[in-house]
């Protein structure tokens, strides 16, 4: 970038573009619509070439033209943080050497300026664009940064140098109708990268998975030197991170979701830091922040050393796993003494060591060992020191017994990112991912999905359209939505709908929800909205419905969803506990999972979630069914009651004799609780007390029972039942059904005055000599209940 300057109060931006040419734009005219608001300030560009391009033909000229819009608007969007002072613009036409060409759409995209080829779903960068031809013919530093990002050109000095390669990439779609005309397109995507020597494969299934769970577009790439991708002399933490903002070009992507494994996870680190906009979340797997222990980084330089010796005795006959895993024997045994079980043996697949066959039919490694062993000898230079922070999400998962003891440097991870999270995985290693699929699966998805914002193919559009207009003021949202080509939609509309989201409550924070999904035998009905069950107080989800989730997924072709609230079962616990955080974390899982509508099946408190979520947000709820709760505040001699019981249930924990089987420590308590309560108290049918007492029960380590609920905070919080929840308000017109037992304290039938005024169409169903636990007693006519009036709600839409 040669200057910016200001003559005649005209804006001008100046760059030199090889040795052949110079291109100039200036602001030649501003329309001051919008000049009350510098977001809308609307400016049209002039881009003339000086000089040079001779053998260029019109067409050549009109895809300058178009480059030079779009990295304009690079450097406008990107001018406020690099602090140079040209406005924020909509760009509207630009002109080259007096001639008129289209410009980009309003804030515009960035184009796509690589070409794929897509056989084999392995496919590989071609620079074949006309402004990157040129730029990378004439050694043109300048545009080429600008193509594949301003603020990497302007913040990092290693792009000046860099020299990109072919990068091999398989992609995953997520597994629904019609992909090509989904609104989930737009989610940015995700990027696998992998650790040294590895290649895309050692990912196997996951990304398919994530893809399908997240309803986004997944992406393994093959890193310079390994796998498919391109080799190439030059290999530092830079060039990887330089050779990916260029794969992200290339599919335009404008940010990404990065999960790296060793190697991978310090590009993905150093991309969250230096290109932070970029980024939208990044999990690294097993990998520092600060440069490893030089004891550590003997690790991966004798492994290259010695893998392509080990690849030269590998007896002939041996197939691609045998290949592998005699590599690995071979390369432990020169690892220094505590370093050489890195990988589990038992997890080593054919991904761990990338290979391929030659013509002759002899093993090969699919890396560039001698540049590899070059870089590593030089770790210094090859591995940049971290100097700054992301603010975003990140999650740092190792493995517990791996050597890297990724835990010791959780302080400065902490310091370059001060949101992230740390687990460890038991039994793992060094490869987490192949070592416990399913765990690593199962965390990435729990951080992933608490932290994305809310989205739902109803309102995604409209819920961002409307948090962004309502920032403006109503003049300015219309002039807007006209500028953007929207002024045919219900601006008041869209504000109502993004104030609905924002009203949740603002010091609210979502906590990780775990849940199991029950598929249909036979597959579920896409086009029907998912069964959620919800449990009681201090019960869990596999405790209060057992099997009822499958059984009623699978007579009504509906995935169910069987939750754990906030501080109980598996998910995350809190200092906060209420009844109304409930339904928040149940929206909030709702709008993770872009369902549009949900059926809600809610025991006691589950059942009273299912309110509040129906009368906050009536259109996400399709059907309610409410088991044994009223709509009215809960009376503070009910919560004394429950917390009498509660009490006498940890006190219970502690004294459970080890041995026991599940059965056995159920029984315990029971006999425990019936001992400790005073006479009049105690419950007349010793089957039925059962059924009204459930005991989440864990084993620990030591084999002991303990309780899987965060006991301390919602006894305490259940102490003021006046701070439990707020007065319910609102209508919901939909189907609502109330199952209650005839023979429960809560006697829901006598409630129903109250609960019609909430929920008009309301069907009472009682169950004659039941008491609080109705789909134990009668699981059968539970089942039929629920299932009949599911299926007669089908036929009359």
């Amino acid at each position: 970038m040669e200057e910016f300057e200001s003559m005649n109060n005209q804006k001008f931006l100046k760059a030199e573009v090889g040795d052949d040419a110079q291109i100039e734009a200036k602001v030649i005219d501003t329309d001051s619509t919008f000049s009350s608001h510098p977001n809308f300030e609307e400016i049209q560009w002039r881009g003339e070439v000086k000089e040079g391009l001779p053998d260029w033909t019109d067409e050549d000229k009109e895809h300058l033209s178009q480059e030079l819009s779009d990295v304009l608007i690079y450097l406008l969007r990107l001018s406020e943080k690099c602090h140079i002072d040209l406005p924020k613009a909509v760009l509207k036409k630009i002109v080259l050497n007096e001639q008129k060409y289209p410009a980009s759409k309003v804030y515009g995209s960035k184009k796509k300026y690589s070409e794929y080829d897509s056989s084999n779903n392995a496919s590989v960068i071609e620079r074949n664009s006309v402004i990157r031809k040129f730029c990378l013919e004439k050694e043109c530093l300048f545009w080429h940064a600008f193509v594949i990002g301003i603020r990497t050109f302007l913040c990092c000095k290693s792009m000046r140098s860099h020299v990109p390669v072919r990068l091999a990439y398989n992609s995953f779609e997520p597994e629904c109708e019609d992909w090509s005309l989904s609104p989930y397109r737009r989610n940015s995507p995700i990027i696998f990268l992998h650790g040294l020597t590895s290649c895309k494969e050692t990912w196997a299934s996951i990304p398919q998975i994530l893809a399908n769970e997240l309803k986004r577009k997944a992406y393994t790439l093959d890193a310079r030197n390994h796998g498919d991708s391109g080799w190439s002399d030059i290999f530092t933490t830079d060039d990887l991170v330089n050779d990916l903002l260029f794969f992200m070009d290339a599919v335009n992507a404008d940010r990404a979701i990065l999960i790296g494994h060793s190697m991978g996870g310090t590009v993905a680190i150093q991309m969250a830091i230096e290109a932070p906009e970029r980024v939208e979340m990044i999990v690294v797997e097993e990998m520092f922040v600060s440069q490893p222990p030089e004891i550590l980084l003997q690790v991966p330089l004798l492994y290259v050393r010695r893998a392509p010796m080990a690849v030269k005795l590998i007896p002939r006959d041996a197939d691609d796993m045998q290949a592998v895993r005699f590599i690995m024997d071979y390369v432990n045994k020169g690892l220094p003494p505590g370093l050489s079980d890195i990988h589990n043996p038992s997890k080593v697949d054919k991904s761990t060591w990338a290979l391929r066959r030659t013509a002759e039919g002899h093993l090969a490694l699919k890396a560039n060992m001698a540049v590899l062993e070059k870089s590593l000898i030089n770790a210094k230079d090859t591995i940049k020191v971290q100097n700054g922070s992301f603010d975003g999400p990140a999650c740092f998962i190792y493995g517990k017994q791996s050597v890297f003891n990724v835990s010791l440097d959780e302080e400065n991870i902490r310091k370059c990112f001060p949101n992230a999270i740390l687990i460890g995985v038991e039994g793992a290693k060094h490869t987490v991912h192949s070592d416990n699929p399913q765990q690593f699966v199962d965390a990435i998805l729990n951080f992933l999905t608490s932290n994305m914002t809310p989205k739902n193919r109803l309102f995604k559009e409209k819920i961002a359209m409307a948090r962004f207009m309502q920032k403006f003021s109503w003049d300015l949202q219309q002039k807007a939505f006209k500028l953007s080509k929207c002024s045919s939609c219900n601006v008041e509309f869209f504000s109502k709908v993004y104030l609905r989201h924002s009203s949740r409550k603002s010091k609210y924070r979502p906590v990780r929800l775990a849940y199991e999904i029950f598929e249909p035998k036979g597959g579920s009905n896409d086009r029907l909205s998912p069964l959620i069950f919800l449990h009681g107080i201090t019960s869990s989800k596999e405790e209060t419905w057992g099997d009822l989730p499958q059984v009623i997924a699978d007579q009504t072709k509906r995935k169910a969803y069987n939750l754990d609230a906030r501080n109980h079962g598996d998910s995350e616990w809190s200092d906060e506990f209420d009844f109304d955080l409930n339904a928040e974390d149940l929206l909030h899982f709702i709008d993770k999972k872009n369902f549009r509508k949900v059926v809600i099946i809610g025991h006691s408190m589950g059942g009273l979630t299912g309110i509040k979520a129906a009368l906050k947000e009536p259109e996400r709820i399709e059907m309610l069914f409410v088991e044994e709760k009223f709509t009215k505040k809960v009376p503070q001699a009910f919560m004394d009651d429950a917390l009498r019981y509660m009490n006498i249930w940890k006190e219970a924990e502690k004294f459970i004799p080890p041995g026991l089987n599940k059965e056995e420590a159920d029984a315990f308590i029971t006999e425990y609780v019936m001992r400790k309560l005073h006479p009049q108290n105690k419950p007349q049918d010793s089957r039925q007390s059962r059924q009204d007492l459930s005991y989440p029960l864990e084993k620990d380590y030591s084999g002991h029972y303990f309780f899987k609920a965060n006991l301390e905070v919602v006894l305490e919080k259940m102490k003021n039942a006046d701070a439990m929840m707020v007065e319910n308000e609102g209508i919901y017109e939909g189907p609502a059904y109330f199952i209650y037992a005839t023979k429960s304290q809560y006697q829901v039938g006598k409630e129903k005055h109250h609960i019609l005024k909430h929920f008009p169409k309301a069907i009472f169903i009682p169950f004659e000599g039941s008491k609080h636990f109705v789909h134990k007693a009668y699981p059968d006519l539970f089942v039929e209940t629920v299932v009949k009036f599911i299926k007669q709600n089908e036929k009359n839409e």
